[in-house]
């Protein structure tokens, strides 16, 4: 059994991994039921997904169809007065949709307890909780996929975090998707026998990345609405420079967030609102192929599947040095890997890719070759699998 807080059609990073191992492992002859949240009201509470069976629990944000802290403040977004009262009622009510997701994920556990052999918590916050309380009901193992670096701080937002953090440290086994999660995980007290390396996974596409000399489309991909984390930012502040360079240049922005605020930031940086195009969340499959470099400026990531996407279908790979990405590139080699919030840093490697297209191309050969060797979604299922049967011997 897989929890997992975001699972289909809900779009999110673990949502679409949990996604894609659950289908790898059922092709494998696997019998995979996913427990997740029921975001909007429309969705069944029971459904089968390509054969997977999904078990969708009622929560408050079902009510309104989006995360209720997220609708109160587009309700009073524009009242001052207000600001303040919606944030506290925002988070009142964070605090009883999750424990109302808790309760009935644990619940559903247990009905199904007959059906389950391991319990698979697709994030290590506060569902790592209920899934090890799952986990101590049915007397089965549960192992914790660790996707964002220092993913157990987020227990800090609740209550008895404390309480949490040593009941998850004390029960269960861990899967860390890069190397700096695995330090992370070891550095905070887990034993190193009880964590097992298994990266994210794509599906390889057919087509590739074929850009024309004449195309300086920059492309961003990644849900800009958790404050500066994404590092977006700093990618608009080095697009003048690029510009001025290349005036053909412009950025492409794929994802979910709140445009206002760069828009205050391209005045300031005197760009114009044709060069930085917003989107929206779109299909990223024809960017992938016609763009001319991806950038991932992200001030911390657990491991970006956008990357290993744009990577997949070959295309040229700008990324901070970060969680992740310093795994998967090879700098000058198959990626550029950048320092976090460096522009001016960030200015040069454009420059320098868009002056010399041979080396780009090279990287993004490379780049399609390493995703095609090390990152394809049936090595990181059999992985899971053989992690799987470790734990179930070992019990």
């Amino acid at each position: 059994m897989m929890l997992t807080h975001h699972y289909f059609p809900h779009v999110g990073g673990n949502g679409v991994q949990c996604k894609l191992l659950a289908e790898e492992l059922y092709k494998s002859g696997f019998k995979i039921t996913i427990v997740t949240k029921k975001h909007m009201r429309s969705l069944p509470s029971y459904d089968a997904v390509n054969g997977i069976d999904v078990h969708r629990i009622f929560c408050l944000s079902a009510l309104f169809n989006k995360s209720v802290p997220e609708y109160l403040l587009m309700t009073f977004s524009g009242r001052v007065s207000l600001k303040l009262l919606s944030k506290i009622v925002a988070r009142l009510f964070f605090y009883a949709d999750e424990l109302i997701f808790v309760i009935g994920a644990c619940i559903r556990t247990v009905s199904l307890k007959g059906k389950i052999d391991i319990i698979h918590v697709h994030q290590s916050h506060w569902i790592a909780f209920c899934g090890v309380i799952s986990a101590r009901l049915t007397k089965k193992p549960v192992l914790i996929k660790d996707a964002t670096l220092n993913g157990l701080n987020e227990l800090n937002l609740m209550p008895f975090a404390g309480i949490m953090r040593k009941s998850i440290k004390n029960t269960a086994f861990f899967a860390a998707i890069s190397s700096d999660i695995y330090t992370s995980l070891v550095s905070s007290g887990i034993q190193e026998n009880r964590i097992f390396r298994a990266s994210n996974g794509v599906q390889m596409p057919s087509l590739m990345n074929k850009v024309s000399k004449d195309n300086f489309d920059i492309i961003f991909v990644g849900n800009f609405n958790q404050g500066k984390i994404k590092g977006l930012d700093v990618l608009v502040q080095a697009i003048p420079a690029v510009i001025k360079e290349y005036p053909a240049a412009r950025l492409i922005v794929l994802g979910k967030g709140d445009t206002s605020l760069f828009f205050d930031l391209m005045a300031e940086n005197n760009i114009r609102r044709d060069k930085i195009v917003f989107m929206g969340r779109q299909e990223t499959r024809d960017y992938y192929q016609k763009c001319a470099v991806f950038v991932l400026p992200s001030r911390s990531e657990g491991m970006s599947n956008a990357l290993l996407e744009a990577m997949s279908y070959g295309m040229t790979c700008v990324s901070t040095n970060v969680s992740g990405s310093n795994d998967i590139i090879v700098n000058k080699f198959n990626g550029i890997l950048i320092e976090p919030d460096n522009v001016r840093q960030l200015e040069n490697i454009l420059i320098d890719l868009f002056s010399d297209r041979e080396f780009s191309a090279q990287l993004g050969k490379n780049a399609r070759e390493t995703i095609f060797r090390n990152y394809q979604m049936d090595k990181t299922a059999r992985r899971y699998a053989d992690i799987y049967k470790i734990i179930l011997e070992n019990k």
